[in-house]
């Protein structure tokens, strides 16, 4: 039988660790699904600036390299590539 060491607080004390662990890796995935996200904001802004060769970055295999496929070929019909 387990005694409780602190009080009502006891539960929050024997896991957090696992709390640190489960924001750790919530920043990592939330970091790696919108990089490619930033990637396309920051082509978007070149391209408005007069750049037709903006880099999209790895095209991902989600919908957002659906959307990264589309705005490279955009981008390759306005500059005549396409």
């Amino acid at each position: 039988m387990r005694t409780s060491v602190g009080g009502p607080f006891s539960f929050y004390h024997d896991h957090r660790g696992g709390n640190v662990l489960a924001l750790g890796l919530g920043y990592i995935i939330a970091n790696k699904m919108s990089r490619p996200v930033k990637q396309l904001i920051e082509a978007s802004a070149q391209v408005s600036q007069g750049n037709l060769a903006p880099v999209i970055g790895p095209i991902s295999k989600s919908e957002i390299g659906l959307l990264q496929k589309n705005i490279q070929r955009d981008v390759d019909l306005s500059s005549g590539k396409g």
